[in-house]
């Protein structure tokens, strides 16, 4: 399947206008990461303290990178630990289906 031509699209952060080129099936997506940016920006902007936009940019993709990464983390555990209970399961199953097939001792 080939993929679409990129297109212009514009998103507002922070009050600005950018236009951004993707594939017309990912505008959603970008559309909904502008505004999740631009939120989590204003949030750093009202915080009280004068910031210039570049540290409000900067503070805000740390404070996501940061977010991201432990919720990544967490990700691997919960996949080390569904592994382990498929392996378990797994084992059991193996070892009720053998103890079913060995037939009973001739008296």
């Amino acid at each position: 399947m080939m993929s679409s031509e990129p297109v212009a699209t514009k998103v507002h952060i922070l009050d600005k206008e950018y236009a951004v080129r993707c594939r017309p099936e990912e505008q959603t997506a970008l559309q909904e990461s502008a505004r999740y940016l631009s939120e989590r920006m204003e949030e750093a902007k009202s915080s009280g303290r004068a910031l210039s936009h570049d540290r409000i940019a900067i503070m805000t993709a740390l404070n996501i990178a940061s977010e991201y990464l432990k919720l990544r983390q967490e990700k691997e555990a919960l996949e080390a630990a569904l592994a382990e209970d498929i392996h378990r399961i797994a084992s059991k199953l193996a070892s009720s289906s053998a103890r079913r097939s060995t037939p009973p001792p001739l008296d």
